[in-house]
Protein backbone atom coordinates (compact mmCIF):
# COMPACT_ATOMS: atom_id res chain seq x y z
CA UNK A 1 0.00 0.00 0.00
CA UNK A 2 1.41 3.45 -0.84
CA UNK A 3 2.33 6.05 1.83
CA UNK A 4 -0.55 8.39 1.01
CA UNK A 5 -3.05 5.59 1.56
CA UNK A 6 -1.41 4.63 4.87
CA UNK A 7 -1.63 8.24 6.09
CA UNK A 8 -5.32 8.48 5.24
CA UNK A 9 -6.26 5.26 7.02
CA UNK A 10 -4.24 5.68 10.23
CA UNK A 11 -7.10 7.07 12.34
CA UNK A 12 -9.97 5.05 10.91
CA UNK A 13 -11.74 1.95 12.19
CA UNK A 14 -10.55 -1.36 10.78
CA UNK A 15 -13.54 -1.64 8.43
CA UNK A 16 -13.03 1.88 7.10
CA UNK A 17 -9.32 1.26 6.62
CA UNK A 18 -10.12 -1.67 4.37
CA UNK A 19 -12.76 0.41 2.58
CA UNK A 20 -10.26 3.20 1.87
CA UNK A 21 -7.81 0.61 0.61
CA UNK A 22 -10.54 -0.86 -1.59
CA UNK A 23 -11.44 2.53 -3.08
CA UNK A 24 -7.77 3.10 -3.87
CA UNK A 25 -7.62 -0.21 -5.72
CA UNK A 26 -10.94 0.46 -7.46
CA UNK A 27 -9.68 3.82 -8.73
CA UNK A 28 -6.47 2.16 -9.93
CA UNK A 29 -8.41 -0.50 -11.83
CA UNK A 30 -7.18 -3.30 -9.56
CA UNK A 31 -10.58 -4.93 -9.19
CA UNK A 32 -9.55 -8.24 -7.63
CA UNK A 33 -7.65 -6.41 -4.90
CA UNK A 34 -10.64 -4.08 -4.45
CA UNK A 35 -13.00 -7.04 -4.05
CA UNK A 36 -10.73 -8.62 -1.44
CA UNK A 37 -10.43 -5.37 0.50
CA UNK A 38 -14.21 -4.77 0.47
CA UNK A 39 -14.72 -8.34 1.67
CA UNK A 40 -12.40 -7.60 4.61
CA UNK A 41 -14.30 -4.37 5.33
CA UNK A 42 -17.64 -6.21 5.34
CA UNK A 43 -16.34 -8.78 7.83
CA UNK A 44 -15.45 -6.15 10.43
CA UNK A 45 -18.03 -4.38 12.64
CA UNK A 46 -19.36 -1.18 11.11
CA UNK A 47 -22.59 0.77 10.67
CA UNK A 48 -25.29 -0.67 8.41
CA UNK A 49 -25.04 2.44 6.22
CA UNK A 50 -21.34 1.83 5.55
CA UNK A 51 -21.72 -1.92 5.15
CA UNK A 52 -24.39 -1.41 2.49
CA UNK A 53 -21.99 0.79 0.55
CA UNK A 54 -19.20 -1.80 0.82
CA UNK A 55 -21.48 -4.53 -0.54
CA UNK A 56 -22.57 -2.28 -3.36
CA UNK A 57 -19.04 -1.22 -4.33
CA UNK A 58 -17.82 -4.80 -4.18
CA UNK A 59 -20.57 -5.64 -6.65
CA UNK A 60 -19.46 -2.80 -8.92
CA UNK A 61 -15.90 -4.13 -8.84
CA UNK A 62 -17.21 -7.50 -9.98
CA UNK A 63 -19.09 -5.78 -12.81
CA UNK A 64 -15.78 -4.37 -14.03
CA UNK A 65 -14.49 -7.93 -14.18
CA UNK A 66 -17.57 -8.85 -16.27
CA UNK A 67 -18.79 -11.05 -13.41
CA UNK A 68 -22.36 -9.73 -13.39
CA UNK A 69 -23.89 -12.84 -11.76
CA UNK A 70 -21.23 -12.72 -9.07
CA UNK A 71 -21.90 -9.04 -8.55
CA UNK A 72 -25.60 -9.58 -7.94
CA UNK A 73 -25.14 -12.68 -5.76
CA UNK A 74 -22.47 -11.04 -3.66
CA UNK A 75 -24.51 -7.89 -3.30
CA UNK A 76 -26.88 -8.65 -0.42
CA UNK A 77 -28.08 -5.07 -0.88
CA UNK A 78 -29.19 -5.95 -4.39
CA UNK A 79 -31.63 -3.09 -4.84
CA UNK A 80 -28.85 -0.56 -4.25
CA UNK A 81 -26.57 -2.49 -6.59
CA UNK A 82 -29.20 -2.56 -9.34
CA UNK A 83 -29.87 1.14 -8.85
CA UNK A 84 -26.19 2.14 -9.08
CA UNK A 85 -25.65 -0.15 -12.06
CA UNK A 86 -28.65 1.44 -13.78
CA UNK A 87 -27.31 4.95 -13.14
CA UNK A 88 -23.95 3.95 -14.65
CA UNK A 89 -25.61 2.50 -17.75
CA UNK A 90 -27.78 5.59 -18.08
CA UNK A 91 -24.71 7.86 -17.96
CA UNK A 92 -23.19 5.72 -20.72
CA UNK A 93 -26.31 6.20 -22.84
CA UNK A 94 -27.48 2.57 -22.62
CA UNK A 95 -31.01 3.57 -21.62
CA UNK A 96 -32.68 0.30 -22.57
CA UNK A 97 -30.51 -1.82 -20.27
CA UNK A 98 -30.57 0.91 -17.63
CA UNK A 99 -34.37 0.83 -17.55
CA UNK A 100 -34.25 -2.95 -16.90
CA UNK A 101 -31.96 -2.42 -13.91
CA UNK A 102 -34.12 0.41 -12.58
CA UNK A 103 -37.13 -1.90 -12.75
CA UNK A 104 -35.20 -4.59 -10.87
CA UNK A 105 -34.29 -2.11 -8.14
CA UNK A 106 -37.91 -0.94 -7.90
CA UNK A 107 -39.23 -4.52 -7.77
CA UNK A 108 -36.87 -5.51 -4.94
CA UNK A 109 -37.84 -2.37 -3.03
CA UNK A 110 -41.54 -3.10 -3.40
CA UNK A 111 -40.96 -6.65 -2.14
CA UNK A 112 -39.46 -5.24 1.03
CA UNK A 113 -35.88 -6.14 0.11
CA UNK A 114 -34.63 -2.59 0.36
CA UNK A 115 -31.98 -2.77 3.08
CA UNK A 116 -30.66 0.76 2.99
CA UNK A 117 -33.36 3.42 2.72
CA UNK A 118 -30.95 6.33 3.12
CA UNK A 119 -29.27 5.47 -0.18
CA UNK A 120 -32.37 4.19 -1.97
CA UNK A 121 -34.37 7.36 -2.64
CA UNK A 122 -37.66 6.08 -4.08
CA UNK A 123 -38.46 9.34 -5.88
CA UNK A 124 -34.97 9.44 -7.38
CA UNK A 125 -35.22 5.85 -8.64
CA UNK A 126 -38.56 6.41 -10.35
CA UNK A 127 -37.25 9.69 -11.77
CA UNK A 128 -34.16 8.00 -13.19
CA UNK A 129 -36.30 5.21 -14.64
CA UNK A 130 -38.56 7.86 -16.17
CA UNK A 131 -35.57 9.55 -17.81
CA UNK A 132 -34.39 6.23 -19.28
CA UNK A 133 -37.86 5.62 -20.77
CA UNK A 134 -38.04 9.23 -22.00
CA UNK A 135 -34.72 8.79 -23.82
CA UNK A 136 -36.24 5.76 -25.56
CA UNK A 137 -39.28 7.88 -26.59
CA UNK A 138 -41.52 5.67 -24.46
CA UNK A 139 -43.49 8.60 -23.14
CA UNK A 140 -46.34 6.58 -21.59
CA UNK A 141 -44.00 4.74 -19.24
CA UNK A 142 -41.94 7.88 -18.65
CA UNK A 143 -45.06 9.78 -17.58
CA UNK A 144 -46.10 7.01 -15.20
CA UNK A 145 -42.64 6.95 -13.60
CA UNK A 146 -42.49 10.73 -13.20
CA UNK A 147 -45.99 10.77 -11.70
CA UNK A 148 -44.87 8.32 -9.00
CA UNK A 149 -41.68 10.30 -8.35
CA UNK A 150 -43.74 13.48 -7.99
CA UNK A 151 -46.15 11.77 -5.59
CA UNK A 152 -43.14 11.27 -3.31
CA UNK A 153 -41.83 14.80 -3.86
CA UNK A 154 -43.95 17.30 -5.88
CA UNK A 155 -41.18 19.95 -5.72
CA UNK A 156 -38.81 18.02 -8.01
CA UNK A 157 -38.55 20.67 -10.74
CA UNK A 158 -36.55 18.47 -13.14
CA UNK A 159 -39.29 15.84 -13.03
CA UNK A 160 -41.92 18.51 -13.63
CA UNK A 161 -39.98 19.58 -16.73
CA UNK A 162 -39.65 16.02 -18.00
CA UNK A 163 -43.30 15.13 -17.48
CA UNK A 164 -44.43 18.36 -19.14
CA UNK A 165 -42.32 17.62 -22.23
CA UNK A 166 -43.41 13.96 -22.20
CA UNK A 167 -47.06 15.02 -22.16
CA UNK A 168 -46.36 17.50 -24.98
CA UNK A 169 -44.66 14.80 -27.07
CA UNK A 170 -47.60 12.51 -26.31
CA UNK A 171 -49.97 15.23 -27.65
CA UNK A 172 -51.54 15.63 -24.19
CA UNK A 173 -51.29 19.39 -24.26
CA UNK A 174 -53.59 20.25 -21.36
CA UNK A 175 -51.47 18.09 -19.04
CA UNK A 176 -48.32 19.74 -20.44
CA UNK A 177 -49.81 23.14 -19.55
CA UNK A 178 -50.76 21.96 -16.06
CA UNK A 179 -47.24 20.82 -15.19
CA UNK A 180 -45.66 23.86 -16.84
CA UNK A 181 -47.74 26.06 -14.56
CA UNK A 182 -46.36 24.17 -11.56
CA UNK A 183 -42.83 24.81 -12.88
CA UNK A 184 -43.72 28.49 -13.27
CA UNK A 185 -44.62 28.65 -9.58
CA UNK A 186 -41.57 26.72 -8.38
CA UNK A 187 -38.81 27.97 -10.69
CA UNK A 188 -37.15 31.38 -10.58
CA UNK A 189 -36.38 31.26 -14.33
CA UNK A 190 -39.88 31.40 -15.82
CA UNK A 191 -38.93 31.32 -19.50
CA UNK A 192 -38.91 27.53 -20.13
CA UNK A 193 -42.25 27.06 -18.38
CA UNK A 194 -43.88 29.90 -20.31
CA UNK A 195 -42.51 28.62 -23.61
CA UNK A 196 -43.99 25.16 -23.00
CA UNK A 197 -47.36 26.75 -22.09
CA UNK A 198 -47.31 28.89 -25.24
CA UNK A 199 -46.37 25.97 -27.51
CA UNK A 200 -49.15 23.86 -25.98
CA UNK A 201 -51.70 26.63 -26.62
CA UNK A 202 -50.49 26.81 -30.22
CA UNK A 203 -50.90 23.05 -30.61
CA UNK A 204 -54.48 23.42 -29.31
CA UNK A 205 -55.11 26.31 -31.74
CA UNK A 206 -55.65 28.59 -28.75
CA UNK A 207 -53.91 31.54 -30.36
CA UNK A 208 -55.35 34.24 -28.11
CA UNK A 209 -53.97 32.44 -25.05
CA UNK A 210 -50.65 31.91 -26.85
CA UNK A 211 -50.42 35.65 -27.58
CA UNK A 212 -50.73 36.46 -23.87
CA UNK A 213 -47.92 34.04 -23.02
CA UNK A 214 -45.64 35.18 -25.86
CA UNK A 215 -46.11 38.76 -24.63
CA UNK A 216 -44.96 37.71 -21.15
CA UNK A 217 -41.92 35.98 -22.70
CA UNK A 218 -40.99 39.18 -24.52
CA UNK A 219 -41.19 41.07 -21.26
CA UNK A 220 -38.53 38.67 -19.95
CA UNK A 221 -36.38 38.91 -23.10
CA UNK A 222 -37.40 41.69 -25.53
CA UNK A 223 -34.65 40.68 -27.99
CA UNK A 224 -35.88 37.11 -28.64
CA UNK A 225 -36.53 37.02 -32.39
CA UNK A 226 -37.99 33.51 -32.37
CA UNK A 227 -40.63 34.44 -29.78
CA UNK A 228 -41.46 37.58 -31.74
CA UNK A 229 -41.92 35.50 -34.92
CA UNK A 230 -44.27 33.13 -33.09
CA UNK A 231 -46.20 36.10 -31.69
CA UNK A 232 -46.65 37.50 -35.21
CA UNK A 233 -48.03 34.16 -36.45
CA UNK A 234 -50.47 34.06 -33.54
CA UNK A 235 -51.62 37.61 -34.30
CA UNK A 236 -52.22 36.57 -37.92
CA UNK A 237 -54.19 33.50 -36.86
CA UNK A 238 -56.42 35.76 -34.75
CA UNK A 239 -56.70 38.25 -37.63
CA UNK A 240 -55.21 40.97 -35.47
CA UNK A 241 -53.61 42.58 -38.51
CA UNK A 242 -52.54 45.91 -36.99
CA UNK A 243 -50.74 44.24 -34.11
CA UNK A 244 -49.13 41.75 -36.48
CA UNK A 245 -47.89 44.62 -38.69
CA UNK A 246 -46.45 46.50 -35.72
CA UNK A 247 -44.78 43.36 -34.38
CA UNK A 248 -43.29 42.66 -37.82
CA UNK A 249 -41.73 46.13 -37.92
CA UNK A 250 -40.29 45.56 -34.47
CA UNK A 251 -38.88 42.19 -35.60
CA UNK A 252 -37.14 43.90 -38.53
CA UNK A 253 -35.56 46.39 -36.13
CA UNK A 254 -34.45 43.53 -33.85
CA UNK A 255 -32.79 41.80 -36.81
CA UNK A 256 -31.01 44.98 -37.89
CA UNK A 257 -29.72 45.51 -34.33
CA UNK A 258 -28.43 41.95 -34.14
CA UNK A 259 -26.59 42.35 -37.47
CA UNK A 260 -24.65 45.40 -36.35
Amino acid sequence: MNRKLVAITENLSQAKKYAHEARFYLGAGKYIEAINAYTQAIQHPTETRDKARYYCNRGLAKVNLNDLDGAVKSGKYQDVFYYNRAKTLSRLGNYKLASDYFLSAISLSQLGHCKYREEFDVAEVYSAYGVSMFRQNNFDKAILAFKIALEWDPTRIVDQYYIAVAYYNNLEFYNAIQHSRIIFELETDKKAALLMIAQSHLALNQHAEAINVFSKLLEIDPTDEIIMSLLIKSYEKCERCVEAKNARKLLERMKSWSNR
